[in-house]
């Protein structure tokens, strides 16, 4: 083989091979949940946090995101942290749900950002309870820890449910939103007046038409008649907003309810952060 044959032969292998490295980079890219920009993980560390969130994932509906930085950009904590869910895509559309966890190097802060129905599930009292446990492995430099507490956190967080009163309080404006949820006892009472309406119904019509179950037969053919109409109801959100009320002075927040802001770029958030 002559030399520039080789040389042609070699080249296209490079570029071969620079193809396929660059499809492995980009899907790895594509379906990672961990942007460690800071380099606070090692490969073993990120592919046990990918792991750990894609099989939470299918437990709950919405995404988990974990960030890392060095460099906040000029940006407090929780203003990075809210960009950071709009560049994914949450944040402005209250059916897209997730939850990010930030570890901000420069500010030395960690922020909890939240949207959709995250804000309800994940109230200022629930916030806080995760930031407790997560502050200390970041105090003492394990934010592999710290990054894996919050994960298992937020597993067990949401498979409690909504917390009882769920409700979303806007900062700047003191207005109130309220999540309806059924009782279990109001259920029931759904249940059993449903019961009762269909017997009366069917009372009636046995007693206007003098039924014999089993042996008489409308004749629906001659007497009935029918038209179709078509009509498609979709149910997208069961919120109810109330009135405004002054911002109560403990902005830690208790019971259910979830303090929301706006970010720079927009979008309505929850969370909270703490600094370390």
């Amino acid at each position: 083989m002559s030399r520039h044959k080789f040389c042609w032969f070699f080249g296209i292998f490079l570029i071969g091979f620079w193809m396929i490295t660059l499809k492995t980079e980009t899907a790895a890219a594509a379906t990672s949940q961990v942007y460690d920009d800071a380099s606070l993980f090692d490969q073993a560390q990120l592919t046990a946090l990918n792991n750990t969130i894609e099989n939470d994932e299918k437990k709950i509906d919405g995404k988990i995101f974990v960030v890392t930085t060095n460099d906040a950009q000029g940006k407090t904590a929780q203003d990075y942290a809210d960009t950071f869910n709009l560049k994914l895509g949450y944040g402005k559309n209250d059916n897209k749900h997730s939850i990010l966890f930030l570890i901000d190097m420069d500010n030395r802060e960690l922020q909890l950002s939240t949207t959709g129905d995250m804000r309800y599930y994940f109230s200022d009292k629930r916030i806080d309870s995760i930031l407790d446990d997560i502050t200390t492995y970041a105090k003492s430099g394990d934010y592999y820890s710290a990054a894996d507490t919050f994960i298992g956190d937020v597993k067990k967080i949401y498979s409690e449910g909504l917390p009882k009163d769920a409700y979303l309080r806007d900062e700047a404006t003191g207005k109130i939103t309220r999540i309806r949820q059924l009782k279990p006892f109001e259920i029931a009472i759904a249940l059993v007046m449903a019961s009762l309406v269909s017997a009366l119904f069917l009372v009636l019509v046995v007693g206007r038409y003098q039924l014999k179950l089993g042996t008489y037969k409308y004749p629906f053919r001659e007497k009935g008649s029918l038209k179709l109409s078509e009509r498609e109801d979709t149910l997208t959100n069961s919120f109810v907003t109330t009135r405004r009320i002054p911002r109560p002075q403990n902005t830690g927040g208790g019971g259910g309810g979830s303090s929301t802001h706006s970010s720079s770029g927009g979008g309505s958030f929850g969370g909270g952060g703490r600094g370390f």
